[in-house]
């Protein structure tokens, strides 16, 4: 008799999983104009911590919206400033504005701020890790503890591909910053054909 008993409640649990898997995949399929109250955007993530912040930057940057990701983690860092994830993303949200056709003569700024922001990462001057370094400026040896390939490895790749280098062992973050940005400038200008010159 207990076997039995057992028998339908799994078959009506069972049932019941597959009703609600086909339930939420009708559900998904559904429009916006059949539910006009629903919110489906990063507005849903936005709540009174740092991290719901950075998470709505890291929904904002894969959309595109660079504008509001960058907005998004100013107000993060208003909640912890300490926290390397969020460097790291404010780094890759420079980067894409960086990218982007309308950044104006702001260029010199953003790539300054962007190269900063890696510097923070690659240097593990927030977080965990902060305090092995000054001004960027380790022993050696000591730094390469904490290498990792979730922030280390890509801060290099991306500074590379920013500026050219990394920053020497024995150069500060200053110093650094000083020399790679002092060659970098950007030019702008229209081209005009020789027909409509004349």
């Amino acid at each position: 008799m207990a076997h039995k008993f057992q028998a339908r409640a799994l078959i009506a649990t069972i049932t019941a999983l597959m009703s609600l898997s086909c339930a939420s995949a009708f559900a998904d399929e559904q429009t916006e104009e059949e539910y006009p109250g629903a919110v489906q955007s990063m507005d849903a993530l936005h709540g009174s911590s740092g991290n719901s912040y950075r998470a709505a930057a890291e929904y904002a940057l894969g959309q595109g919206q660079t504008d509001k990701a960058m907005a998004l983690c100013k107000k993060a860092f208003d909640f912890n400033a300490d926290d390397p994830d969020l460097h790291q993303l404010y780094a890759k949200v420079l980067e894409q504005k960086l990218k982007s056709r309308n950044i104006g003569a702001s260029h010199d700024q953003l790539l300054a701020e962007c190269v900063h922001q890696w510097l923070i990462v690659l240097r593990n001057e927030t977080g965990e890790e902060k305090g092995t370094s000054f001004h960027g400026i380790g022993l050696p040896l000591v730094g390469s503890f904490y290498e990792d390939d979730e922030r280390h490895i890509p801060a290099k790749a991306h500074l590379i591909s920013l500026v050219g280098r990394t920053p020497r062992a024995w150069e500060t973050d200053a110093k650094y910053m000083k020399s790679v940005l002092k060659n970098q400038s950007s030019v702008q200008g229209k081209i005009v054909s020789a027909q409509q010159s004349n």
